[in-house]
């Protein structure tokens, strides 16, 4: 399952991914339409493949379902005179808009017109603000990924250049989503949907929902960061074993239950209790009043898969596999 993990390195073929099976960036957010996200510019976006939406901000500019931001560590034959400041520990990035002297109007550039949009957006329609991720650049071919990220605030700030000239530009201070991997099926999703709030329910990560739900900015991590345990791979591996093999396979004192448990390395106890989460939601317990005990990410996860079950199969022997958990579990998949 792709994924976009925080501090990882992924390879981007940019224009010329068709050519190559090892691309893990553009090839992973191709959508109906055919087309992934623009190889070039520090600030990316493209259109939603059937969808035109216009802000009051900018009504000249379309909303797009997502922005990329792309800070560049390396010499390019770009002109990019602006530092980024991350710090991913403290969950902060400061990113420089993309005006760069050559237009009078700082505001003429469409990469601010983005940001200013999408921060407009998160004030006053939240549900159709474009999520953004912002990667690093460290060398030719070579990303790294910094995080799902929400504007805290923009201003403008005047930077000089190399000749000394002055110039406005926008200054973006972002804030991580911290220890959260991202699916890439959710922005392609996103860019497919006539509507985004939907995409999100079936796909986003849930602090990106409570975020949209609430306005509250993620917090800054302190202390050590705990894993997560019951991640969607795990539970998208369950869940098919508990419908394939019937949920008394996970009762602790079933022989499978140790099998089981031993191969997704969980607690015999904690795969009991899991799967009556699972249990209570697929089969919609609620509706008899009897009260759940998961996370909504887990209502998410199930939500996504309830329509057609054969992905379901699908996804969890693909995980499986690139987990390293097929051979012990084979019988029960």
């Amino acid at each position: 399952m792709n994924k976009f993990i925080i501090g990882d390195k992924y390879r981007d073929r940019g224009p010329n991914y068709k050519r190559f099976s090892d691309d893990e960036f553009s090839s992973w957010l191709v959508d109906n339409s055919n087309r992934t996200i623009p190889p070039i510019g520090g600030i990316r976006f493209k259109q939603y493949t059937d969808l035109e939406m216009y802000s009051a901000a900018y009504p000249s500019q379309r909303i797009p379902p997502y922005i990329i931001l792309m800070s560049t560590l390396i010499d390019t034959e770009f002109d990019n005179p602006w530092s980024d400041i991350i710090l991913p520990k403290k969950g902060k990035i400061s990113y420089w808009g993309d005006a760069n002297g050559k237009k009078n109007d700082y505001m003429a550039f469409s990469g601010n017109r983005a940001l200013a949009n999408a921060n407009f957006l998160l004030k006053n329609s939240r549900e159709i603000a474009p999520p953004v991720l912002h990667f690093s650049k460290v060398q030719k071919g070579t990303l790294i990924f910094n995080g799902l990220c929400c504007i805290e605030d923009i201003v403008k700030e005047e930077f000089s250049l190399e000749d000394g000239k002055k110039v406005d530009n926008l200054k973006c201070h972002l804030r991580i989503f911290q220890n959260l991997e991202i699916d890439p099926k959710w922005l392609v999703a996103r860019a497919n949907s006539y509507n985004p709030a939907e995409a999100d329910r079936n796909h986003a990560p849930e602090p990106w929902i409570d975020f949209i739900n609430t306005g509250k900015l993620p917090k800054p991590q302190t202390g050590k960061a705990r894993s997560l345990i019951w991640n969607d791979e795990r539970n998208t591996v369950l869940m098919w074993i508990l419908y394939h093999k019937g949920f008394s396979i996970a009762d602790d004192s079933n022989p499978g239950n140790k099998i089981i448990s031993k191969a997704l390395d969980v607690k015999r106890t904690s795969l009991d209790m899991m799967a009556r989460h699972i249990k209570h939601h697929l089969l919609r317990l609620d509706l008899y009043g009897k009260k759940f005990r998961g996370s909504n990410s887990l209502k998410i996860l199930i939500d996504r898969y309830r329509p057609d079950l054969r992905n379901l199969k699908q996804d969890a022997n693909k995980i499986a596999k690139e987990q390293n958990w097929y051979e012990a579990l084979k019988d029960y998949l």
